[in-house]
């Protein structure tokens, strides 16, 4: 329902998250929340969720993907869950979160569908989107672990990569025949602590025609600074 949501290009296999969500969303028959720092990797992870077979042959009525972010208007997440549910009266029409809820409550009843939300960083997105179906079930990613408690939420705490993923993701972003390769680019992902979004980063500074040096050079000014 909508636009799938969008799984990097440059993808590391994190076999036993990966299971963790998929299994929570199928089997846990309540909210999932994916929690962690920000650029840890938890959007990767329940997109590539929302991709899996299994999935979506538990919801077979649809899986969706909304973009929550901050201070995103939850009357307008409403909005656009009710667009893809072929209701663009409710989409143009409502003023409040109790009205919305009440429209789309009514379409869901009976249906198996997967929300999921992005980046939630207040009670009130989620107060906007849960319980609008009994067989639906709403997946979300948030950096603040208290949000999923208050929601009961099954919580996978998603950490930064292995030194032998961030290696690995490393080298689809440079190739592994570059000068200062591995040693220094194990250095470089030691220093930003194997942080799936920093490691990325580097790599495509590398790409951009700097060393692994250098680029060590610039993320010590930085954290000095």
């Amino acid at each position: 329902l909508g636009t799938p949501p969008r799984v990097p290009a440059r993808y590391v296999a994190r076999p036993e998250m990966s299971e963790a969500v998929v299994a929570a969303a199928c089997e846990s028959g309540r909210p999932v929340a994916l929690t962690g720092i920000g650029g840890v990797g938890k959007s990767t992870l329940a997109a590539q969720a929302c991709r899996d077979q299994r999935v979506h042959r538990s919801f077979p009525d649809g899986v969706t993907w909304l973009e929550a972010d901050p201070n995103r208007d939850p009357v307008s997440l409403l909005a656009d869950l009710a667009r893809r549910l072929g209701l663009p009266d409710v989409a143009s029409g409502v003023a409040t979160v109790s009205e919305a809820r009440d429209r789309i409550s009514v379409i869901l009843q009976g249906k198996q569908i997967l929300i999921a939300v992005d980046n939630v960083w207040e009670r009130g997105t989620l107060d906007a989107l849960m319980g609008l179906g009994d067989d639906c079930t709403v997946l979300f990613t948030t950096r603040l672990p208290e949000i999923a408690a208050t929601f009961g939420a099954a919580r996978i705490d998603v950490d930064e990569l292995t030194q032998h993923q961030a290696l690995e993701l490393l080298e689809q972003w440079t190739g592994s025949d570059l000068p200062g390769w591995p040693s220094e680019a194990r250095r470089l992902c030691t220093r930003v602590e194997n942080l799936a979004l920093a490691v990325a980063m580097a790599g495509a500074m590398v790409v951009g025609g700097r060393s692994f040096a250098d680029v060590l050079a610039l993320i010590e000014q930085d954290l000095a600074r």
